[in-house]
């Protein structure tokens, strides 16, 4: 009786482990779609360095006057795609920092589920070792 209800704890054991594991796929599946958003950011960021490009390519062609208020345009640009640069490193500040956290939580929680696992293995070895000194009848 008491081997299957330790089996029984183990296999809840085995469920919460596998539930982890899901857990844990599911955040994988996460840094995946941010890779891609990364991804899809840095092609973005190509075409505006082609642009920039381009536009450094018409500054340097046109006369001077048309040269100044481009440059002021660029400058401009520049600074405000600066500003929203910062903003998006923030924002991936705080996913990071609240990505560690959930990590944190998680291996706090792998700690527990080991100590608890140790125990009952030590437990069950003792079972064991009780029913094995038993005299049978």
């Amino acid at each position: 009786m008491r081997d299957k209800e330790l089996r029984e704890q183990f296999a809840r054991i085995g469920g919460q482990f596998d539930k982890i594991d899901a857990r844990f796929e599911k955040i994988d599946d996460q840094f995946e779609k941010i890779d891609a958003r990364f991804e899809k950011v840095d092609a973005r960021f190509e075409k505006v360095d082609a642009r920039f490009e381009e536009m450094l390519r018409v500054i340097v062609q046109t006369n001077a006057e048309t040269r100044r208020i481009l440059a002021r345009e660029i400058i401009n640009t520049r600074d405000e795609l600066g500003a929203r640069i910062d903003a998006v490193d923030q924002k991936l500040e705080g996913f990071r920092d609240e990505t560690h956290t959930n990590f944190d939580d998680v291996y706090r929680r792998f700690d527990r589920l080991e100590t608890e696992y140790y125990s009952i293995s030590a437990g069950l070895s003792r079972v064991e070792k009780k029913i094995s000194e038993e005299p049978q009848a």
